[in-house]
């Protein structure tokens, strides 16, 4: 009798912790499609500023490669003024539904990359890329010059 309980003990403790890595596993490839369809929104902002001179209010005005991710919920572009001058965007993406062990949380980009100051996103489902996922505004500065 001892001995079936012992199982099933065990069992429980590796199903556990099996579900853990599995949710873990899933909800991290969720977030690298976020990314790539934020890296995409990322690169036709710059695109876009370089022929207008401003960046899109509106997802429509922009050639974006990459559909809208599962399980997120595209929010507004918010585009910020300096001096009566378009001088940033950004955009949140937040998780639809239930994300087992991760809960509700917000992918926030802007035109630096991701925002993890805006964002809620667990660090442990992050990219290993995320904090490079950065376009050098410089470069882009030199090329309007």
């Amino acid at each position: 009798m001892v001995d079936v309980i012992l199982l099933l003990a065990l069992s429980v403790v590796v199903l556990a912790v099996g579900f853990a890595v599995q949710a873990r596993f899933v909800e991290r490839s969720r977030v690298a499609n976020a990314f790539d369809y934020l890296e995409d929104i990322q690169f036709s902002q710059h695109r876009h500023f370089v022929r207008t001179g401003r960046y899109a209010t509106r997802l429509a005005d922009l050639d974006l490669s990459i559909p809208s991710p599962a399980y997120f919920a595209v929010g507004e572009i918010k585009v910020s003024k300096f001096d009566g001058r378009f001088s940033g965007w950004e955009l949140r993406l937040h998780r639809v539904g239930a994300a087992p062990l991760f809960g509700p949380y917000a992918i926030t980009f802007n035109g630096d990359g991701f925002d993890a100051t805006e964002s809620s996103v667990s660090a442990s489902i992050l990219p290993h890329d995320a904090e490079h996922v950065r376009i050098n505004r410089v470069s882009t500065l030199a090329v309007l010059r």
